[in-house]
């Protein structure tokens, strides 16, 4: 068993923790853009897939998105980020600077405390829509929900 106290409240249960991981599909993209997506795998209860929209179950979460790809011009910008329900949240992620050799992601945490919630990965900057070819095998979102449930 595990005992947590928050806010002067005692928990006694198991954290539980599940997993989802979605790859980004779409070929080409532009500023204000949602990003399309397909599911690798899914264990989290409650979690739904549209094409570029997923829908979470109340919970806490982690989430990390990489967009990979080329570009055919060394200056071209693209940066992206995680928005819930309408709101960006989390750092920004992108490639945005010349000779730059890595991607950076983006993360978030975040509770979701309705019944449920909008997640979607937005590219918020893109200097040119035609040069970049989004490689989905480097393309990716990973969401883990972690909650308390009772073990009575």
């Amino acid at each position: 068993y595990i005992f947590r106290k928050v806010y002067n409240m005692s928990y006694r249960g198991r954290l539980r923790a599940e997993l989802a991981t979605f790859t980004v599909t779409n070929d080409g993209v532009s500023t204000n853009y949602y990003t399309q997506f397909s599911e690798r795998t899914n264990n989290i209860t409650g979690c739904s897939v549209s094409t570029n929209t997923i829908t979470l179950p109340q919970g806490q979460y982690l989430a990390r998105a990489v967009i990979g790809g080329t570009r055919s011009n060394q200056n071209d910008i693209l940066n992206y980020r995680l928005e819930l329900d309408g709101t960006l949240i989390g750092s920004n992620g992108g490639l945005d600077s010349n000779h730059k050799t890595k991607v950076d992601d983006t993360k978030a945490q975040f509770n979701i405390t309705s019944s449920q919630g909008v997640l979607k990965l937005k590219v918020i900057e893109e200097s040119s829509s035609s040069d970049w070819t989004i490689e989905p095998d480097y393309s990716y979102i990973l969401i883990i929900r972690s909650f308390w449930y009772d073990t009575f």
